[in-house]
C-alpha cells in the first residue's frame, strides 16, 4: 500500500460458519514490510469488521505477528492476544487481552487492513496465513 491515507484491505479470508467450534482458535499469521521512518502506519485484524488487532507501526522495517483469536465456551464469544517481533528475536506482547462478540457459526470473513498517515510511505504485506484449530 502507498498513495494513500485511506484504510485499505490487503488481505479477506471467507471462513464457513461452525468450522470454529465453541472453543476454536484462529490464528492470523503475518509478515509486513514497512517504510522505516517515524510516520505512523497501522496494520489491523478484524472479524466482520470488528478490530481484533491493530499495531500502530512507526521506526520498523518489518514486523511479524501472531494474532490470536480464541473461542471462548461459545462460538459468540472471543478472547484476543497477539505478539509482534519487530526484528530478530523478541517482541511485544498485547497488554490487555482483548473481546470480540461475532458469531462464528453463521459464515465470516477475516480481513487485514493497512493505513498510512503519509501516503508516500509503504506497507507491503509480504504474507499472510489464517489457521483454525
Amino acid at each position: 500500500v502507498t498513495g494513500t491515507g485511506a484504510t485499505t484491505v490487503v488481505a479477506t479470508f471467507n471462513v464457513k460458519g461452525g468450522l470454529v467450534r465453541s472453543n476454536g482458535v484462529m490464528k492470523v499469521y503475518l509478515l509486513h514490510s514497512l517504510t522505516n521512518n517515524g510516520n505512523l502506519k497501522t496494520l489491523r485484524v478484524a472479524i466482520d469488521g470488528n478490530v481484533a488487532w491493530t499495531l500502530p507501526a512507526g521506526n520498523i522495517a518489518a514486523n511479524s505477528a501472531l494474532v490470536v483469536i480464541r473461542n471462548i465456551n461459545s462460538e459468540a464469544a472471543q478472547k484476543i492476544g497477539a505478539s509482534n517481533i519487530y526484528a530478530g528475536v523478541g517482541g511485544s506482547s498485547a497488554a490487555t487481552i482483548g473481546s470480540l462478540t461475532v458469531n462464528t457459526a453463521n459464515d465470516f470473513v477475516v480481513t487485514v487492513t493497512t493505513a498510512l498517515a503519509v501516503g508516500t510511505d509503504t506497507v507491503t504485506l509480504e504474507n499472510a496465513i489464517l489457521e483454525i484449530n
